[in-house]
């Protein structure tokens, strides 16, 4: 007589069903540590936003100074670029049935 295994009353098992919901990973944006989150000001009749940020400068330019030196070597001209962003919204929306919210698996 052949032996029973769980892989030959696979179907005999009931899955187990956790309520937990798992959340989604989070892509980790390291350089908003540089930004500062700012409402938009209310009735400020317009969706788009303008900042302001400077120029980078190259690594060939950088030249070693001398104390009390007072000459042009390693002067250079900064700029501004201008960044504008219209504001938009994201997201999704889910539609639960009647009768998913009347049997609350889901809180």
């Amino acid at each position: 007589m052949a032996t029973n295994t769980s892989a030959t009353l696979s179907n005999q098992y009931q899955n187990y069903f956790s309520k937990k919901l798992l959340t989604y990973a989070v892509q980790a944006l390291v350089l908003d540590q540089f930004g500062s989150k700012t409402p938009l000001p209310p009735k400020s009749g317009h969706k788009a936003i303008s900042m302001f940020r400077w120029d980078t400068p190259k690594a060939t330019d950088i030249n070693t100074l001398t104390e009390g030196d007072t000459s042009t070597v390693g002067e250079r001209s900064i700029a501004l670029t201008k960044i504008s962003k219209t504001l938009i919204q994201r997201g999704q929306i889910v539609k639960l049935s009647d009768v998913l919210n009347a049997t609350d698996l889901f809180n």
